[in-house]
C-alpha cells in the first residue's frame, strides 16, 4: 500500500516527526512507555486521562471521562495522530461483569473519540486504536494443563 494515501507529502514521515500526538489511555502501562518515548522531544504530547496529572516538558494532560464530548475534544483538532489505548485492566477474574466492563471500557471511548474526530475542522491524519480483551477462558475447562 502506498503511504502517501495516509501522509499526503513527498517527505518521509515517522512518528518522531509528528508535531502533536494525543494519547487516550496514556497513563496505562503502554501509554506511559509511549509518553516517555516522546518526552522532551519536539513533539507535543497530550494525554487524555480520567485523573489529574502535572504537566511536564512537552507532555500535557487533559481530563476526559471516555464517554462524553467535552473541552478535551479541542486537542484533537489539528493533531497529527491520535493513539487510543483506553480500557480497564484485564488483570482480573473473567466473570461476566468484568468481561462486560473490559469490552465497554474499550468500545465506548473508541466511539467517543470517533465522534470527536468527526467534529474536527482539521481532523487528525492518523488514528491508531489498540486494546486487548485477553479473555482466554478457563484452561482446565479447555483441557489445557500447565506443567512446570
Amino acid at each position: 500500500m502506498d503511504d502517501r494515501a495516509y501522509w499526503p507529502t513527498t517527505e518521509p514521515r515517522t512518528l518522531m516527526t509528528l508535531k502533536k500526538i494525543v494519547i487516550a489511555g496514556g497513563t496505562g502501562h503502554l501509554g506511559q512507555v509511549i509518553t516517555r518515548h516522546f518526552a522532551e522531544s519536539a513533539t507535543e504530547v497530550v494525554v487524555l486521562s480520567r485523573s489529574l496529572h502535572a504537566n511536564y516538558a512537552n507532555i500535557s494532560y487533559k481530563w476526559w471521562d471516555g464517554e462524553h464530548l467535552g473541552p478535551w475534544t479541542s486537542v484533537l483538532d489539528g493533531a497529527d495522530a491520535v493513539i487510543n489505548l483506553a480500557g480497564r485492566s484485564v488483570d482480573c477474574r473473567y466473570n461476566e461483569q468484568n468481561k462486560r466492563e473490559i469490552i465497554d471500557s474499550r468500545t465506548i471511548p473508541t466511539r467517543t473519540i470517533g465522534n470527536a474526530i468527526q467534529a474536527c475542522k482539521t481532523p487528525p491524519k492518523l488514528w491508531i486504536n489498540a486494546g486487548s480483551a485477553a479473555i482466554f477462558g478457563d484452561r482446565l475447562a479447555l483441557g489445557i494443563m500447565c506443567h512446570v
